[in-house]
């Protein structure tokens, strides 16, 4: 997985989806599951920064938990 597939996900044409909306105001996670990533902890952290940057971009993006959870 690659920070535009997440942008991608996060944002189908171009906007943030709503449930993503939501969690923030919930201050709830977004989790991505993927398994077949097999990432190094940089590349981890990398993914994570990415759905971050995103959130920057509504209201309460950053009351929102991320992780990304790969094959390990």
């Amino acid at each position: 997985m690659t920070k535009s597939v997440i942008t991608k996900e996060m944002k189908p044409k171009g906007v943030v989806r709503e449930t993503i909306v939501e969690l923030a105001n919930q201050k709830g996670a977004y989790i991505i599951v993927s398994s077949s990533t097999n990432a190094t902890k940089t590349q981890l952290t990398n993914l994570i920064d990415a759905m971050k940057k995103v959130a920057q971009e509504i209201p309460n993006g950053i009351e929102l938990y991320f992780d990304f959870y790969d094959q390990n």
